[in-house]
């Protein structure tokens, strides 16, 4: 039988990182994609992280290890470097995934 699994998103908000009105895709070296995106014309959104969570939905928030990941993908690719006074808010949220064992 197949279960359903909540897998959590957490995202940065910075100042806007970048002039132009596209939004990058980062490759990391672990294979997952990070995205940084303008919004709003004063800030950019970097994410998403990608964890299982198997807690309470209503409380779910960002963990210190996601904000390292997303700020090392960012630097790791810009010549901007950011840190963790750069960052203005976090959020994150919980999609559902069907455990197809795969």
């Amino acid at each position: 039988p197949y279960g359903i699994r909540l897998i959590k998103g957490s995202h940065i908000v910075v100042p806007r990182v970048h002039t132009q009105k596209q939004a990058y895709i980062l490759q990391n070296e672990d294979k997952r994609i990070v995205f940084v995106i303008p919004w709003m014309d004063e800030f950019s959104i970097i994410g998403t992280t990608d964890v299982e969570y198997k807690g309470d939905p209503k409380a779910v928030k960002i963990e210190e290890s996601e904000i390292n990941y997303l700020l090392k993908v960012y630097n790791t690719h810009f010549k901007k470097q950011l840190s963790r006074d750069d960052i203005v808010w976090t959020y994150s949220g919980v999609r559902p995934l069907c455990d197809d064992e795969s």
